[in-house]
C-alpha cells in the first residue's frame, strides 16, 4: 500500500508562522538543522538511477520476502528532494513508469504553488492553521498538487511502530535542508524527535487507495475536496467534490466515511485527538440516527452491487437506490478513490442486467 508525505508549508508566510500557527513553534521537535545521517553517493558499484541512489535496505514483515530499501533523491524538486521506501524489483519496474524524473520533465515550481486557489489562515477554534478558498472554486478544479517528501511502498502497519521509528528518522534525515524544513512543520505530538516524527507521518501522510489524513485541509465528514494518490507522478492531487465559495473552509476526509457518527467521532478522536464537531456530526440524534441507516444501508448495497457473482444477482433498482442514498447523505467523498468503478459498477448494472 503505498503511502506519501506531503507538504504544504510553502503557502504559509515565514513572518506568519509563529502567531498563525501554534503547533508549528520556532523551536522544533524534530531539529531539521541537526541531522545524524547524510545520503550516501552514487558509486559505480552503486549507480544514481534517475536520480535515486540506494542507501539502507530493511527486512519487512516476511523474513523471506526481498528486502526494502531506501532510495535518497536529494536534488529532486528544488531541492526538496525525495525519499522512496521501496523494494529493489519493484523500483526497477517503476521507474519507467515515475514520468517525473525524467530530464526533461516539467516540475511544480515554488511559484505555481503559491497560485493554488487558496490561502492558509488562523483557526483558533481547531488549533491551528486551515485552508480557505481565495476564488471561486468550480466542481472538479483541482486544488492543490504537489510531490511527496517520503515515500512509502511498504503497509506501515506490518511492522511494529518501534522498528518504524528510526527507520522514519533516518529517511527523514536524508532529505536536503529544504525537505527537512518542510517536513519539520508539519503536525505532530511528541517530545522526542523520534516519536514526533511517528506521529508526523501518522498524521500527514496520504494512502491509496484508502482515505487517509492531511496536513493543513482541516477534517469534515462532509468534506468539499477529495484526493487520490498518483501512482505515476508519485503527486497527492485534491480536487473539488463541489462548488466551493471564495472565503469557503477546504475539507478533507481524514477518514473511512462509510461508518456511523459515533465510530466515526471515536476514529478520529483516538487518531487525531479532537472530537468533530462538523454539520454531520453536529446533527440531532434523531436526524443523526436517519443519516447512520441511510450509511448502512449504502455499505450493504455496495457489498452486492461490487459484488458479480452475489445471489440474487445486483439489479438497476440497486444502482439507482445507492446513487440516490449518496445524494441524501451528501456523501461526495464517499469510495471517493474508487469512483470510477463505482460509476462503471453501475453503469453495467443499468446496460447488461
Amino acid at each position: 500500500m503505498p503511502t506519501s508525505l506531503l507538504s504544504m508549508a510553502p503557502k504559509v508566510q515565514e513572518s506568519q508562522e509563529a502567531e498563525a500557527c501554534p503547533f508549528k513553534s520556532r523551536s522544533y521537535v524534530y531539529d531539521y538543522t541537526k541531522v545524524t545521517e547524510l545520503p550516501i553517493a552514487p558509486t559505480d558499484e552503486n549507480p544514481s538511477r534517475d536520480g535515486f541512489t540506494k542507501q539502507r535496505c530493511y527486512p519487512g514483515s516476511d523474513p523471506e520476502a526481498e528486502e526494502y530499501c531506501v532510495y535518497a533523491n536529494p536534488s529532486f524538486g528544488g531541492d526538496r528532494g525525495m525519499i522512496l521506501y521501496i523494494r529493489p524489483s519493484y523500483l526497477l519496474q517503476k521507474l519507467d513508469l515515475f514520468t517525473e524524473f525524467k530530464p526533461d520533465s516539467a516540475l511544480i515550481t515554488d511559484k505555481e504553488r503559491t497560485e493554488f486557489p487558496f490561502k492558509l489562515v488562523h483557526m483558533p477554534s481547531k488549533g491551528g492553521l486551515g485552508a480557505v478558498a481565495d476564488r471561486k472554486i468550480n466542481v472538479g478544479q483541482l486544488v492543490i498538487v504537489d510531490y511527496s517528501l517520503v515515500y512509502l511502498s511498504a503497509d506501515i502497519t506490518e511492522i511494529d511502530l518501534s522498528e518504524w521509528a528510526p527507520r522514519l528518522k533516518y529517511m527523514v534525515d536524508l532529505l536536503p535542508l529544504k525537505g527537512r524544513e518542510l517536513f519539520a512543520k508539519q503536525h505532530g505530538v511528541g517530545e522526542i524527535d523520534t516519536a514526533w516524527i511517528v506521529s508526523a507521518f501518522q498524521r500527514n501522510v496520504f494512502a491509496a487507495p484508502q482515505d487517509n489524513d492531511s496536513q493543513d485541509l482541516n477534517h469534515d465528514c462532509r468534506p468539499n475536496v477529495g484526493y487520490r494518490f498518483n501512482n505515476v507522478t508519485i503527486q497527492v492531487e485534491m480536487h473539488a467534490l463541489r462548488e466551493i465559495a471564495p472565503g469557503e473552509e477546504l475539507s478533507i476526509s481524514y477518514i473511512t466515511l462509510v461508518q456511523s457518527r459515533e465510530k466515526r467521532r471515536k476514529s478520529l478522536h483516538g487518531t487525531y485527538g479532537f472530537h468533530c464537531g462538523c454539520s454531520q456530526c453536529s446533527l440531532s440524534d434523531a436526524e443523526s440516527d436517519a443519516s447512520d441507516q441511510r450509511v448502512e444501508k449504502i455499505r450493504e448495497l455496495w457489498d452486492v452491487i461490487s459484488d458479480w457473482d452475489s445471489s440474487p444477482p445486483s439489479t438497476p433498482a440497486m444502482a439507482d437506490e445507492i446513487l440516490e442514498l449518496f445524494k441524501a447523505v451528501s456523501c461526495h467523498s464517499f469510495f471517493l478513490s474508487d469512483i470510477p468503478s463505482t460509476l462503471s459498477l453501475t453503469t453495467y448494472i443499468y446496460i447488461y442486467i
